[in-house]
C-alpha cells in the first residue's frame, strides 16, 4: 500500500521537489541531478519543453543564480524567441556558467599530478580521468600541452631514457603513452633484479664502486711516492769492520807520537 502511494506521488510530481539553487558552484552538480529527476515527474503536467525550462528557472534564486534569471528575463522581455527554449540547451548553458570552477579545479589537479609510486599504466589512467574532468577529451589534439604536463609528472629517469633512446621521439599521444609504458616496465624489471633503497628522481647510471686504496703517508704531498722508496740493499757497499779498526788505531798512534790526542 505504502509502495503504491510512493509511486503515485512520484508520478503526480508531489515528491522529490528540489531545493532552490543560489548559484554556489559547489552545490550545482547535486542540484542539477535533483532537478533532472524532478523534471521527469513533471512530464505529463508540463509536456512543452519551454514550460519545463521556466520551471527549472523558477528554482534558481538569489546570488549568481538570481543574476542568471535576471539576464534571461531581460532577453525574454525583448524577444521571446531569443531565449533558450529547451531543457537540453538550458543545461548546456547552465554548465557553462556553473561548471567552470569544476573544470579549472580539475586542470589544477592535472598540473600538480605526480607519478609517485604508481606504474605508468596506473598513472595514465589517473591522468586521463583528470583530463576528462578538465574538459580535455581529444588527447591527440592536445598532445603538446599534455606532453608538457606529463614530463613534469613522470620520473626523471623515464624522461631521460625517452630522450636518449636511439628510437625516434613519439609524435602522437598514443605512441607517447605506449613508449612511456614500455620504458617503465623495463625499469621495473631492472629494479627488481637490482634492488635499491628507493627510486631516484634524477636518472644516474649505476656505476661500479671504486676500490679504496690505503693512503700512504709521505713527507711531501707533491713528491711522487716512487721517489721516496729506499734503494735496494744490494747496491750499498758492505761495511768493513777490520779496516775501520785499523784506521782508528793508526790515528791514535799518530796522535800519541805528536803529543796530541787522536781525532
Amino acid at each position: 500500500m505504502a509502495e503504491n502511494q510512493d509511486s503515485a506521488a512520484f508520478l503526480n510530481g508531489s515528491a522529490m521537489k528540489p531545493d532552490a539553487f543560489d548559484g554556489t558552484k559547489s552545490k550545482y552538480i547535486a542540484w542539477k541531478t535533483q532537478m533532472k529527476l524532478y523534471v521527469v515527474t513533471q512530464r505529463k503536467r508540463l509536456p512543452e519543453q519551454f514550460d519545463r525550462v521556466l520551471m527549472i528557472l523558477s528554482y534558481m534564486k538569489e546570488g549568481h543564480a538570481g543574476e542568471y534569471i535576471a539576464t534571461y528575463m531581460k532577453k525574454y522581455d525583448t524577444d521571446e524567441d531569443a531565449v533558450i527554449q529547451t531543457t537540453n540547451d538550458l543545461w548546456k548553458d547552465l554548465d557553462i556558467h556553473f561548471l567552470i570552477d569544476e573544470q579549472a579545479e580539475a586542470y589544477d589537479r592535472l598540473q600538480a599530478m605526480q607519478m609517485g609510486a604508481l606504474s605508468a599504466q596506473e598513472f595514465f589512467s589517473k591522468f586521463e580521468l583528470c583530463a576528462f574532468q578538465a574538459n580535455i577529451h581529444n588527447f591527440e589534439a592536445h598532445f603538446q600541452e599534455l606532453k608538457s604536463l606529463l614530463e613534469k609528472a613522470l620520473w626523471a629517469d623515464i624522461i631521460w631514457l625517452l630522450y636518449n633512446s636511439s628510437e625516434e621521439l613519439p609524435a602522437t599521444y598514443a605512441l607517447y603513452k605506449q613508449r612511456i609504458a614500455r620504458i617503465d616496465l623495463n625499469q621495473q624489471q631492472y629494479h627488481r633484479r637490482n634492488p635499491q633503497p628507493q627510486r631516484q628522481g634524477q636518472f644516474q647510471p649505476r656505476q661500479q664502486q671504486a676500490q679504496k686504496t690505503p693512503v700512504v703517508p709521505t713527507t711531501n704531498a707533491f713528491t711522487p711516492l716512487a721517489l721516496l722508496q729506499e734503494a735496494p740493499a744490494a747496491t750499498a757497499e758492505p761495511f768493513n769492520w777490520k779496516t775501520a779498526i785499523r784506521e782508528e788505531i793508526r790515528a791514535a798512534m799518530k796522535g800519541f807520537a805528536s803529543g796530541q790526542p787522536g781525532v
